[in-house]
């Protein structure tokens, strides 16, 4: 029960870790050659040759490599960043032909020692399927289909995906919805700094909006996504989350036009570290009934709606209705000892006096 609950906790951003790298990626340009150095002049009469010139030093590569502990180095604007992130990837036109995505790989988690065939197929903006087949616990399904997101669990059953939950999976769709701009999504976007992430120096930037904050890893020197971090929202509360991707790769998203995709994602979740390795991609287009509700989830929507709409039982008196019973007095509360009666201590007393 407990491997159920963590994955089911994980899954959710299984698939936006693939469109988060690949609207986030770019690969470094070539650091131009080095001229060759002038050969010396001839002799003219003298008995000896002169020396030959110094040659010029090379020019220093376009991207030279940063020290997250460079505090003097001025910090690029997000502006700067995401430009050069665009330019790098693909550009526009890379970001408008991924409408599809089909990943077949395998998700593991070597402490437990499980390791399952895992398959992920996206439609955007807003459907998404994922499946993993894990030896002895069964098949477990995550999906979203527009307003709608659920899970199916062999250990728990189905169940739809709390409001919280998929709010914070829409805000990171958006990010990866035709290359949208952050800026659009996102009331401020600050940068941190540069820091030491997953092993090498990241510039650090912080996105917030209404609904969710994150953070995220931008190689200083390749500008390739290399993480984020994030709070998950769960049943069990909020969950801090950390996500590495790496091991990019070059795919060809439609005739001519290809972009970086990380093929390896390591998630660490309480604890414990799920590693989703992509071994097959393809950007072909998803028959829309791939993306229909199961009929366990259709039946819970249904009941939802059907709880939604009784009327709230009249037998419970609302507060403030007049219709509602008063207390007894103090007398006659049920259980209250009625007191002796005795003379008031305030009226005169009737026997004579000695």
């Amino acid at each position: 029960m407990h491997r159920s609950r963590l994955t089911q906790r994980l899954l959710p951003i299984v698939a936006l870790a693939l469109l988060t790298g690949s609207s986030l990626a770019q690969t470094a340009p070539a650091p131009s050659p080095a001229p060759k150095a002038p050969t010396a002049p001839a002799a003219p009469a003298a008995p000896a040759a002169p020396a030959a010139p110094a040659a010029p030093a090379a020019p220093a590569p376009l991207n030279p490599q940063p020290s997250a502990s460079d505090d003097a180095a001025p910090l690029p604007t997000f502006d700067e960043i995401w430009l050069k992130v665009l330019d790098a990837s693909g550009g526009q036109a890379a970001m408008e032909a991924m409408k599809f995505v089909t990943t077949k790989g395998f998700m593991e988690m070597p402490a437990m020692g499980l390791k399952g065939a895992m398959s992920t197929q996206v439609k955007l903006p807003d459907h998404t399927l994922t499946s993993i087949e894990l030896p002895g616990m069964g098949t477990m399904l995550q999906g979203t289909s527009g307003d709608v997101g659920w899970t199916i669990d062999p250990m728990r059953g189905p169940a739809l995906v709390e409001s919280s939950q998929l709010a914070q999976q829409r805000m990171l769709e958006k990010l990866t919805r035709n290359g949208s701009d952050p800026r659009t999504v996102f009331k401020e976007i600050t940068i941190v700094g540069l820091k030491d992430f997953a092993g090498r120096p990241c510039y650090e930037v912080a996105f917030k909006s209404d609904d969710m904050s994150f953070t995220s890893f931008y190689d200083a020197a390749t500008f390739l996504t290399a993480g984020l971090r994030m709070t998950m929202a769960s049943p069990m509360g909020d969950i801090p989350a950390e996500m590495v991707l790496s091991d990019y790769k070059a795919f060809e998203v439609a005739e001519g036009v290809s972009m970086q995709q990380p093929t390896r994602t390591t998630m660490k979740v309480m604890g414990q570290e799920q590693v989703v390795v992509i071994e097959e991609m393809s950007f072909a287009p998803i028959d829309d009934a791939v993306f229909a509700l199961p009929p366990a989830i259709t039946a819970l929507i249904a009941a939802k709606e059907q709880q939604a709409q009784q009327p709230k039982d009249a037998s419970t008196p609302a507060a403030g209705d007049a219709t509602a019973p008063t207390a007894p007095a103090n007398g006659d509360q049920p259980g209250a000892k009625r007191p002796r009666p005795r003379p008031k201590q305030d009226q005169p007393s009737t026997a004579p006096t000695p």
